[in-house]
């Protein structure tokens, strides 16, 4: 046995979009991700590899022509792509993160799973995602170095993404793991000491990355979902309020002035919308709603109409017949990370979805995830072309963060 227990996933468990038993799935998926320990390859890794000295350097335009060129090239050739310019392999913190919330959706249902055998195996990843902690920050850093708008990102500084997800997996567990209040605290106060910020009387935003600033929208209320459950924890981190309010308030002038839940708000503005990103700030708003009613009326208000609002964009421009694509319109591409993300979508709001748009959820996301399963090497591929009903290209990379732990965790909240 390798690092990880083994959990054992027993059926019937049906999703309510393929209407049939998916633990099979759902244990090929779980035991891929366990057995490589989270290794595999990842999308931002790709800029990583030996490939980068091939570009030039200091010129920004050209360094995203290059980005550009490159996510084409993997978009279109896919694992040859990868094989033949040998990218390297990462270990994922973030899908070790996911699989742990994936899990937390596992915990009342001794009819799937044995309740012993699932604490030993939260445990393990629990004890694996504090090993990985950087101690000293109190937070976790990157898994690779990366590069934003030019600038290197290195793996010895605060990872946003990785912290808030570590951090949402041990909020889910925390009355199980006695030590996970204390550390989600901790990594809330070292975004608040690492993350630059924008702030005004009225507004903030925390930069996605301590050494690049760039003010994007999901990771800034990332981080203010995480300042307010330290509140939650700690009461006296009443200081926490007031940046969090503002934190919204920002976002949400910004969505004012464009109509659109875009990337990124100024001064590095980024008009990109897509799938993941908008139901990643949609999802986040929603959940900050009680905590903006304690604070202020007006923005509850407004909070409110803005995730009304970013619900019907997110449908709209999202949820297709022929499956779920990252980019409107996309009417031939599925990828993995969309589907996760309409499947957790769907989740939270099912209940104010009607009927009939509910069912549109269902024929997109099912013919998606039907596309996405390979039957040959049993996993969930990272995306497929589909032409006619009819996948007629699919990346198989194997991509542990990417396609296999999200999707373990958007078909956990969405099984009965």
């Amino acid at each position: 046995m390798g690092r990880f227990p083994r959990l054992r996933i027993k059926g019937p468990l049906e999703h309510f979009a393929l209407q049939r038993d998916i633990s099979d799935m759902l244990q090929r998926t779980l035991d891929m991700l366990l057995d490589r320990e989270f290794r595999g390859i990842d999308p931002g890794s790709y800029y990583s590899s030996n490939l980068r000295r091939f570009r030039a350097r200091g010129n920004g335009i050209v360094h995203r022509a290059w980005n550009k060129a490159f996510s084409t090239a993997i978009g279109w050739g896919g694992v040859y792509f990868v094989n033949l310019f040998a990218l390297p392999e990462i270990t994922s913190t973030k899908a070790a993160a996911l699989t742990l919330s994936g899990l937390a959706h596992l915990r009342n249902r001794p009819d799937i799973c044995d309740p012993v055998e699932l604490e030993k195996t939260a445990r393990a990843l629990f004890d694996w995602l504090v090993e990985r902690q950087n101690q000293e920050l109190g937070a976790w850093t990157p898994d690779f170095q990366y590069e934003i708008h030019g600038t290197p990102i290195p793996q010895t500084v605060l990872g946003t993404i990785n912290t808030v997800f570590c951090c949402e997996a041990l909020w889910q567990w925390r009355d199980h793991f006695a030590s996970a209040d204390g550390m989600i605290c901790s990594a809330a106060k070292a975004c608040l000491d690492n993350l630059p910020r924008l702030e005004s009387d009225l507004e903030c935003c925390f930069s996605y990355n301590p050494a690049a600033r760039y003010y994007v929208h999901n990771a800034n209320l990332f981080v203010a979902l995480l300042l307010s459950r330290a509140v939650r924890i700690e009461p006296e981190l009443v200081s926490y309020n007031e940046v969090v309010t503002k934190c919204v308030r920002y976002t949400l002038n910004d969505f004012d002035r464009v109509g659109v839940f875009r990337y990124a708000g100024p001064p590095t503005a980024n008009n990109t919308v897509d799938n993941y990103h908008s139901g990643f700030v949609l999802r986040v708003l929603d959940q900050l709603v009680p905590f903006i009613a304690d604070q202020d009326h007006d923005l509850e208000s407004r909070t409110r109409l803005w995730v009304n609002e970013g619900l019907g964009q997110y449908q709209s421009r999202f949820i297709k017949p022929h499956g779920v694509p990252k980019f409107a319109p996309s009417n031939h591409h599925i990828q993995a990370h969309s589907v996760a993300e309409a499947s957790l979508v769907f989740s939270q709001f099912k209940d104010q979805i009607p009927e009939s748009v509910a069912v549109k959820y269902r024929d997109s996301i099912g013919n998606s995830v039907q596309h996405l399963w390979n039957e040959r090497l049993l996993q969930f591929d990272s995306e497929v072309r589909v032409v006619g009903g009819r996948s007629v290209w699919r990346n198989t990379t194997p991509m542990p963060r990417w396609a296999w732990a999200w999707t373990f965790l958007s078909m956990l909240s969405l099984s009965t």
